[in-house]
């Protein structure tokens, strides 16, 4: 019984550390959202950021926005105290096991939440989130520890908490009803300290007007962007196609480079996502009068080489995780990294089909009139919000949905010649 209870005891705080840090993840996000990969975006299908980012990963409210990983925190602290309590009870005392019995039901109730959390994230998302995880298997296996740490057999604990659930003894129902009474109060108390750690994640959940976001959303042109033989992540088939301008020294299009994915996951099949240079670097952008970034117009060529070899967003994501480092030898060093033809990759770089094809693109982005970078299209239709979840979602779901003609996405509404000066500097 000892041995069960430390177990427990390791279990809780094992949860506690993963929960923790589940929170620090969610609290960075909101703040900046993804400017990097996170420690636990391990591969495609190994990735909290997806998670994260995802709608699952908070509860929402109309007076507070919850984390579920700090939920995660609140509880892992009930069940330390709650374990600290009956370890100060004789061993066999009613006090004992009407405490261990309290907290076998919430172990209980949290390892149901956690299967259901796991569904969600493998069978919506379609990834696995490692600390998640973590959170999973130390429920799970304190499920298994408790029976032993009460003393009674496997088979006996649905009669055991049935028992405590329907006791009429009334000392009984005192006891769990001041469990539950502390239990509460210790959630009011974690979510108030929350609150005040961070009061931005906790705003009140105001959905915007579905409608009339959409309504404005529909009512700007549809622009036509000849985005064919680029590269696409998701599904190319798919009705809602995204359009990204991008420019890899930009340091809002490093956030939407590890924004847009996460948030798009859940789509992937729904959706394409295709990448257009925009370097502001006049060796390739003829737009431009002054350069802003120096190798961003290397860093595109060596985009559309990665892309001929077949691994455009790996090559993508290197290239923005080591962004502040860019250099000729970098960018080299990283198509090795990612497993490129060295030979190829650098006869590639100097190419003039390379730099034909990044004209072709700086050639769209003018016809749209592109402002700065990034500059995101949905089914032709510029999208400014792409930071905010909650509108990617909408207009993606709307757009899915067919509410307009996906004949017209690239055809209908053609693009004005630029009146203005092209952009000189990143906006958001």
């Amino acid at each position: 019984m000892k041995k069960a209870g430390f177990a427990l005891f390791l279990l809780a705080v094992v949860g506690l550390v993963a929960s923790v840090l589940l929170t620090q993840l969610h609290y960075k996000v909101e703040k900046s959202g993804f400017e990097e990969k996170s420690f636990c975006n391990v591969s495609e299908f190994i990735d909290c950021d997806t998670v994260v980012a995802s709608r699952y990963s908070s509860v929402k409210t109309p007076f507070l926005t919850i984390p579920n990983s700090e939920l995660g925190v609140i509880y892992y602290i009930l069940l330390l105290l709650g374990l600290g309590y009956a370890a100060t009870s004789a061993e066999g005392s009613e006090k004992r096991r009407a405490t261990l019995a309290f907290l076998f039901g919430s172990v209980v109730l949290a390892t149901v939440y956690s299967v259901f959390m796991a569904y969600l994230s493998v069978g919506k998302l379609h990834v696995i989130c490692l600390m998640c995880s973590v959170t999973y298997a130390a429920n799970f296996l304190m499920l298994l520890a408790f029976p032993p740490a009460i003393g009674i057999r496997y088979s006996e604990s649905p009669s055991f908490l049935a028992g405590y659930l329907l006791n009429t003894d009334k000392g009984i129902l005192l006891r769990l009803a001041s469990y539950l009474g502390a239990s509460v109060v210790l959630l009011g108390l974690g979510l108030l300290f929350f609150k005040g750690l961070n009061p931005a994640v906790h705003r009140p959940f105001v959905p915007v007007p579905r409608e009339l976001y959409l309504k404005a959303f529909r009512e700007q042109p549809v622009l036509d962007i000849d985005y064919s033989g680029r590269p696409v992540w998701g599904n190319p088939n798919a009705k809602v196609k995204i359009v990204e301008f991008s420019d890899f020294q930009c340091p809002f299009c490093r956030r939407a480079a590890f924004t847009l994915k996460p948030y798009l996951k859940s789509y992937k099949d729904d959706v394409a996502l295709y990448y257009m240079n925009f370097p502001l670097d006049t060796a390739c952008n003829s737009l431009l009068e002054h350069s802003v970034h120096q190798v961003a117009c290397l860093a595109a060529k060596g985009g559309v080489c990665a892309a001929q070899q077949g691994k455009f967003w790996e090559y993508h994501d290197q290239v923005f995780e080591n962004q502040k480092r860019l250099s000729r030898s970098v960018l080299i060093e990283l198509a090795a990294r990612v497993r490129l033809d060295g030979p190829s990759f650098e006869s590639c770089l100097v190419s003039d089909d390379t730099q034909a094809k990044i004209a072709g693109d700086v050639e769209q982005g003018g016809k749209v009139k592109i402002q700065g970078t990034p500059s995101i299209f949905i089914n032709g239709r510029l999208f400014r919000d792409w930071p905010d979840a909650d509108r990617i979602r909408m207009v993606i779901e709307s757009e899915r949905a067919g509410t307009t003609s996906p004949e017209s996405h690239r055809s209908v509404g053609s693009s004005p010649e630029p009146s203005t000066p092209p952009p000189t500097s990143d906006t958001r």
